[in-house]
């Protein structure tokens, strides 16, 4: 059975190869190609998947050699299977078992749109099966990114971490259309970000950039939600003309740590202003007690009203410029 398996997702594999290589070929490298290329990899993803699901529903045998508490430890901790996520070149993204047996899905390291083959999936279920010290049934899957962005929209903040905050332009939560999708995206080490296909930090991400993001997959369901960023494409920089401008007409900051409230006056307006909000200067970032009354201000805002009034991410005086 596995065999047969084996043999048909080989020429499905092939196939792909053989319809992505025809459109390289009519249309050249160009962003339809790429697009090709794209949509080939995930529908060789899902087939692969597939069949693993198929393979891990007729697993009938229990768990062997290993005892579960061994097992669950191994898979819920991972501990002593980093060595073979290394090897293997791929990161864990959720693990655990059940009645059939073990699950394990994984991505891989840099290459986010590549599924494993069966011959590596096999040599990584072996080495899996080493670490463990048995064997047992197990269903592995690969995650791959998906043609479409997970979200679509501006970066409005940049938090203490380094992490963006990314509001959809074009999803809402509510019926209203007043509580924009949204998510503070933390770019893992090996994502991938780019501006007109030049590679980008995420430290040269402007607040106020359009773009496109797509995630490891887990999104903490808070609001904003909490993801881990693996491609993150800037559609168009920020215009520099911020939100709203004027003068600065007051400040108030008490508080500490969580407790913090500061909140600024733009043209007699109040503004809630965010603890890890960026001020600028001449092109450079200056601190908070550059801030003083009477002085001409831009201000960015987050995008979301968490309460009453809008929360400023990013300021940049004016005086002087």
């Amino acid at each position: 059975m596995q065999r047969s398996m084996r043999r048909r997702m080989t020429r499905r594999t092939i196939t792909t190869g053989a319809a992505v290589l025809t459109a390289l070929l009519l249309t050249g490298c160009g962003q339809q190609a790429l697009q090709d290329l794209k949509e080939a990899a995930a529908r060789e993803a899902a087939a692969s998947n597939q069949a693993s699901d198929q393979a891990f529903d007729q697993a009938s045998d229990p768990l062997k050699s290993v005892s579960p508490e061994v097992l669950e430890g191994l898979l819920r901790k991972h501990d002593g299977l980093q060595s073979v996520f290394r090897q293997h070149g791929v990161r864990p993204l959720g693990s655990g078992m059940n009645e059939r047996g073990a699950y394990l899905e994984v991505r891989r390291i840099g290459e986010h749109d590549r599924i494993l083959t069966e011959r590596e999936i096999e040599a990584f279920r072996q080495s899996v099966y080493k670490a463990a010290g048995g064997r047992f049934p197990m269903k592995i899957t690969v995650r791959t990114l998906a043609a479409q962005p997970d979200m679509t929209g501006r970066v409005t903040a940049i938090d203490g971490e380094g992490r963006l905050l990314i509001v959809s332009t074009d999803r809402f939560l509510d019926q209203e259309r007043t509580r924009p999708d949204a998510a503070w995206y933390r770019m893992a080490d090996d994502a991938e970000m780019t501006a007109d296909g030049r590679r980008l930090q995420a430290a040269e991400i402007p607040i106020g950039s359009a773009v496109e993001a797509w995630s490891e997959g887990m999104m903490l369901t808070s609001y904003p939600g909490q993801t881990t960023g693996l491609r993150l494409v800037v559609k168009a920089p920020d215009t520099e003309t911020g939100d709203a401008q004027g003068t600065v007409t007051g400040l108030s900051m008490s508080g500490e740590g969580v407790n913090a409230m500061h909140t600024i006056g733009i043209n007699g307006v109040t503004y809630r202003l965010l603890a890890s909000a960026r001020v600028w200067e001449k092109g450079g970032q200056v601190g908070f007690s550059e801030l003083k009354e009477g002085r001409r201000a831009k201000v960015w805002f987050t995008g979301l009203e968490i309460g009453e009034g809008k929360t400023v991410s990013q300021i940049v005086l004016l005086d002087g410029e």
